[in-house]
């Protein structure tokens, strides 16, 4: 008897992910295809029974160091920020919005708020990803030199200035997720992020905020004033744990920062236009970053049998796609490879 541990990866468990990135422990933020995977999709179940037993643990690290892994999708109303379901597709029942679709341009119209209603990073960076090196590599690429002069194993590679050279990062996420005041004891959860704008935005960038893209679901808001606004907010967000007290004031100095044409606080003019938010109504979305992939999971040998803390095998336990780790791959071709090679070795081994 076998048995194959394939459950998935551990992007919606906060507590298993924020062993290895404390600041994601909020539960309010979810892995992508959330809407289809449901409550227990992700959930690091088979991981934990794994562990339970003895299980070793590999390719953790690697969540932190790939494209993919976390960042804030470009689409706000919506819980499930990384898909965009429509009504007549069987999950929508349970996002209940599509959400509203965002061009890396139209930040320019708002701005990005904390759980107390505090700007928190330079709007027009906040959906960008990671610029990492793709084939033929070059400048271009991020990279100084073609991709051929790399050279695999040369411990040169880890030197800081080869690293600089390769890899722009933007620390959204980082800035998104960070402790603030209205972080509290015992969790100290970040807590929900909200964009900011006016009905002049939504004429200016010509925004569908109706129904299906947003809802009355607690992820998109609208007032006459800023004040009720941040009301609502409080109200009927299911993990908005605390008044957005700043709001107000944040809206008044930003306001100010357009009338000066600059922003002190983070930089913001000198790359795109900057406007105004006093034209009610004003509206609130939420912005939902996003754990995507799972790569690190549980140690398994070349056959795909699981190896416990002391690298010796678990007679009978074999594991594959992002329930296991340290593969630096993820999605369905690294689950149909394990399956395929652990299925060859379960019946070999058991014939």
């Amino acid at each position: 008897m076998a048995v194959f541990v394939g459950s998935g990866g551990h992007g919606n468990n906060p507590q298993f992910r924020s062993m290895f990135y404390p600041a994601f422990n909020e539960p309010a933020f979810v892995s992508s295809g959330w809407a289809m995977l449901g409550p227990l999709g992700q959930d690091a179940s088979g991981i934990i029974a794994g562990m339970r037993i003895g299980a070793n643990l590999a390719g953790m690290q690697q969540n932190l160091g790939l494209t993919q892994t976390f960042h804030i999708p470009r689409r706000l109303a919506t819980r499930d920020s990384y898909t965009d379901m429509l009504p007549g597709h069987p999950t929508f029942p349970f996002r209940r919005s599509t959400g509203i679709p965002m061009g890396l341009a139209s930040y320019q119209h708002l701005i990005a708020v904390n759980q107390v209603g505090k700007r928190f990073f330079n709007e027009m960076d906040l959906a960008k990803r990671y610029d990492s090196p793709i084939w033929p590599g070059g400048p271009r690429a991020g990279a100084p030199h073609h991709s051929l002069k790399h050279v695999q194993g040369d411990w040169r590679n880890c030197h800081p200035s080869w690293v600089k050279q390769m890899y722009n990062s933007y620390p959204a996420v980082d800035a998104a997720l960070a402790m603030n005041e209205g972080s509290q004891p015992p969790h100290y959860y970040s807590g929900p992020l909200w964009a900011i704008f006016d009905r002049a935005t939504v004429e200016r960038d010509k925004w569908n905020i109706n129904p299906p893209f947003t809802a009355d679901n607690g992820y998109f808001f609208s007032a006459d004033t800023i004040d009720e606004l941040a009301r609502k907010i409080y109200a009927r967000h299911e993990f908005q744990r605390v008044p957005l007290k700043h709001l107000k004031e944040t809206v008044r100095k930003w306001n100010t920062y357009v009338d000066e044409g600059s922003d002190p606080d983070f930089g913001r003019g000198k790359d795109a236009p900057m406007h105004k938010i006093d034209k009610p109504p004003f509206y609130a979305a939420s912005i939902c970053p996003v754990w995507h992939d799972s790569y690190g999971g549980l140690r398994i040998n070349g056959k795909g049998q699981v190896i416990d803390t002391q690298g010796d095998v678990i007679p009978g336990l074999y594991s594959g796609g992002e329930a296991s780790g340290g593969g630096n791959q993820h999605g369905l071709g690294r689950a149909l490879v394990h399956g395929y090679i652990a299925g060859g070795a379960i019946v070999q081994e058991r014939a």
